[in-house]
């Protein structure tokens, strides 16, 4: 039977989850990481957390079904712009250098890829009409 999109986004889930995990006690110690877990707070947000993570992976993988992965990938890839953009705005963040520096980088990847799958488009749209 064929894997199904729900079984790869458990798997990413969980295979992040290990990871976390052991860098966690790696740097914090077994003992910060084990309060954590009986704090109720912690688990009504972890628990919203992983939700949300795989609600998103979820949608990606569908998304991926039918639109291209390159104009997909430049949908997310801007979301720590829009992070950084809300703590400024909620927060009061001060804006940093190195952050200008990033957004700068970030936009124009994001050019970048979308005039790559344009141009990759019309090679492929001039080629089937010949």
């Amino acid at each position: 039977t064929p894997i199904r999109l729900s079984q790869i986004t458990l798997f990413r889930v969980l295979i992040s989850t290990i990871i976390i995990f052991c860098i966690s006690v790696s740097t914090n110690g077994p003992g910060q990481l084990f309060d954590l877990i009986w704090n109720p707070i912690f688990q009504i947000l972890a628990l919203a957390m992983g939700l949300v993570y795989y609600l998103e992976l979820i949608n990606w993988f569908y998304a991926v079904k039918y639109v291209d992965v390159s104009v997909a990938s430049s949908i997310t890839t801007p979301w720590p712009v829009v992070t950084v953009f809300l703590a400024i705005l909620f927060l009061d963040e001060p804006v940093k250098n190195y952050q200008i520096a990033t957004l700068v980088i970030v936009c124009i990847s994001v050019y970048g890829i979308l005039w790559a799958g344009e141009r990759k488009r019309k090679t492929v749209l001039v080629t089937a009409r010949n």
